[in-house]
Parts: structure tokens; C-alpha cells; sequence
């Protein structure tokens, strides 16, 4: 637990930090625990009236976490009161996580949530960001928010070749062969621009390398979704569904 509460301190005291010129690194953290792995997101807490269970004595990070592990609950954070001490939110509903239960924005409050909360297989390759593979199928929109609900995540955004790989490994390892991507066409500057969801030109990235094989002149709109498949991209209809993997960054890489 001294171990634990070290990382914690650590972590809340950390700002933003940005990469180069990139977008800044998320503050989501990664930890990996002796009973089940979990991440720390500040700022955030649970909503009160959510929180099946609220500890107000002698809250520490060690005791609430505690506290989350007796009753077997999903997500928990620690959560400031305006008399100086701090509240324990505990949300004992089997299927709560972040998916189910947005978590609300509060100065100094620091949400957890167990990796075994979100309904995929999370994997770490080589690039240092960690990956979710979602269960289902869905559209760019519904993907995208899928994501977008879990702190610190993204739907998935493909710079560079190896990460193409392995996106195309991870879609066959569950016999799917269309992984959809945050890439859009930006119509204000040509017919042929396109920018991944974080703003990064795909010009500007390794992976553009790979043509995207387009929808003919008559059938493409500005609504177009991008999937990876057979590892090339492609443009498809607004309502295609596909593969959603979602991708985040507790390790503070460029991404």
C-alpha cells in the first residue's frame, strides 16, 4: 500500500506535458496491482449520486482502495469536502466502469477504475501505447464515443507502418478483417486531405505511405469513414460498421 500511495502522490502532482510538437501527453495512468490492474485519472470522480457506497473517515488512497476491494467494485475515487477531509466513493455495480457510469469533472479528485471494467482485451506492443480491443462491432460515430468514454482514450489513429501491422494482427486475432480509424477528409483544403482525429496531417505520418483506396467520385462524401483492411486503407460508407480498438496513453509517449 506504501508503494501505491507513493505512485499517487506522484502522479497528482504531475500537469501536462506535451511532446515536440504534438498534443499533450494524457494524465490517465497505468498501474498494475497485486490483485487486479487499474488506472487513475485526476480530476475526475465518480458521481456522487452514482456511488452506491461513501467512506468520509479516515479516507486515504490505501483505504479506499481498500475499501473498493471488500465489496468488489469496479471504480472508486477520492474526492475533497469543503470541510478539508475526503470522501471515499465506492460504485458497486458489477458492470460500472467509465462505459456506464461517466465519471464528473472535480479539481483535486482522482478517479479509478480496474482495467477488468472495460468489455475488451487491452495489450501493450512495442510503441509503448496500450491498445483495447472492444467487443463488437460498431460505426465511426458509436466507436468513436466508445472510446472517447473511457478517460484517456482514442479511438485508434495509425502514424506509422508498425502500428498498421499490428492493428491487422490484433483484428484477426478475433477472425475480423475491417478495423475502423479516426481519419477524416478535410474537404477545405482538397478533395485528396486527409487529418487523423487528433489534428496530425496523415501526410505528415509514415503510415502515409499506403494509398487509401477511395470510394468512386459519385459514391464519396464528406461523412466517408476510413477502415483499415487486407492492411490497406479504405473509404467506406458513413454507416459501415467495423472492428473498434481504442488506444491510450499512460506511459506518456508521443502519440
Amino acid at each position: 500500500m506504501v508503494k501505491i500511495s507513493v505512485i499517487f502522490a506522484i502522479f497528482l502532482s504531475t500537469a501536462f506535458v506535451t511532446g515536440g510538437d504534438g498534443p499533450p501527453r494524457s494524465l490517465l495512468r497505468y498501474i498494475k496491482g497485486w490483485k487486479f490492474n487499474f488506472f487513475m485519472v485526476p480530476g475526475k470522480a465518480l458521481q456522487r449520486s452514482k456511488s452506491q457506497h461513501i467512506l468520509t473517515t479516515n479516507v486515504t488512497n490505501c483505504t479506499c482502495k481498500t475499501a473498493c476491494v471488500a465489496v468488489g467494485c469496479k471504480a472508486w475515487s477520492i474526492t475533497p469536502r469543503n470541510d478539508g477531509t475526503k470522501e471515499c466513493r465506492l460504485d458497486t455495480d458489477s458492470r460500472a466502469g467509465p462505459m456506464d457510469t461517466t465519471p464528473e469533472d472535480i479539481p483535486d479528485s482522482v478517479y479509478f477504475f480496474r482495467e477488468d471494467s472495460i468489455p475488451g482485451n487491452y495489450s501493450q506492443p512495442e510503441d509503448g501505447l496500450l491498445y483495447v480491443h472492444l467487443r463488437g462491432r460498431n460505426d465511426y460515430a458509436s466507436g468513436k464515443s466508445c472510446c472517447s468514454r473511457i478517460p484517456g482514450h482514442r479511438l485508434i489513429i495509425l502514424k506509422t507502418l508498425r502500428q498498421r501491422d499490428y492493428a491487422m494482427n490484433l483484428a484477426s486475432q478475433f477472425q475480423e478483417k475491417a478495423v475502423m480509424m479516426d481519419l477524416r477528409k478535410n474537404l477545405t483544403t482538397s478533395p485528396t486531405s486527409y487529418f487523423w482525429g487528433d489534428g496530425t496531417q496523415f501526410l505528415d505520418t509514415e503510415v502515409k505511405q499506403v494509398p487509401i483506396l477511395g470510394l468512386s467520385t459519385s459514391q464519396a462524401t464528406w461523412r466517408s469513414v476510413y477502415v483499415l483492411e487486407d492492411s490497406q486503407l479504405k473509404e467506406r460508407y458513413p454507416t459501415t460498421e467495423a472492428r473498434i480498438i481504442c488506444q491510450a496513453n499512460p506511459f506518456g509517449v508521443d502519440w
